[in-house]
């Protein structure tokens, strides 16, 4: 199943990144320190079946019986998300299995869903040195590395996904929000703008790409962003264009 990325969005809970501050002048002398506050990066998908990964998929021939009996309880607890659970059954079949990149995949996900994104990182790379060319694995790199703060590591991670799937949506939304952190806002809003392009009804990135106006001082642009994100359902853009719109009398 040929994945947009978020990894990913991979799906929708809002969650606050570590905050990187800018100067913003307003329309008085004296300016304040706004913080970039971006969606959760990684959005769709968080069920594993996202991922493309039903127990057809997972129940190999050629695993021995006790193997097939650990991944496909794994792939069902993680389908019920009952993360920790299935990162026991993927452990115990890795242990079996240490030359299948599926039980590592599996886990990397799991473990990027509990948070612990270090020993994600590790499942991750292990699945890259067997299957070098997969491209749902470099987007949960990207992730692990944006939400360790490991910022010029996302930044490479997702221009490799971008590299081979050039249509990649969310890998484009995911780079302008590491451009972003990194005070690159003139890149971070091309990333924005060619998100938008691919996928027009995506409300997480009019709201980013106004978070981005804001910070480089276009409070106009950022306004209508956060207006359009709310009206297609967004309520993260709500508290922004109450704060910075509506008090001026911009209800638009």
């Amino acid at each position: 199943m040929k994945q947009h990325f978020s990894f990913f969005g991979l799906i929708l809970v809002i969650s606050l990144l570590q905050s990187c501050g800018n100067q913003v002048k307003e329309n008085t002398e004296t300016s304040k320190k706004e913080t970039y506050k971006p969606i959760e990066a990684l959005k769709e998908p968080t069920r594993l079946e996202k991922m493309g990964m039903t127990e057809k998929q997972v129940r190999f021939e050629d695993d021995s019986p006790e193997a097939q009996q650990l991944i496909v309880p794994a792939a069902q607890m993680i389908n019920q998300k009952s993360y920790k659970t299935a990162i026991e059954f993927l452990d115990k079949y890795i242990a079996l299995r240490p030359d299948r990149a599926i039980g590592y995949l599996m886990r990397g996900f799991a473990l990027t869903e509990i948070n612990d994104y270090s020993n994600a990182l590790t499942s991750i790379d292990k699945v890259l040195s067997i299957t070098p060319e997969d491209n749902y694995a470099r987007m949960l790199k990207g992730i692990c590395h944006l939400k360790l703060n490991q910022l010029p590591e996302a930044w490479a991670a997702f221009g490799n996904v971008i590299k081979k799937e050039p249509k990649n949506m969310l890998a484009y939304y995911n780079r302008g929000q590491v451009l972003a952190f990194m005070q690159r806002y003139k890149e971070a809003l091309l990333d924005f703008n060619e998100a938008i392009r691919l996928q027009p009804d995506y409300a997480p990135a009019y709201n980013n790409r106004g978070n981005v106006k804001f910070l480089a001082g276009d409070k106009e642009g950022a306004c209508n962003d956060w207006q359009r994100s709310m009206e297609m359902g967004n309520s993260a853009s709500e508290k922004s264009y109450l704060t910075h719109c509506q008090h001026e009398g911009k209800k638009k």
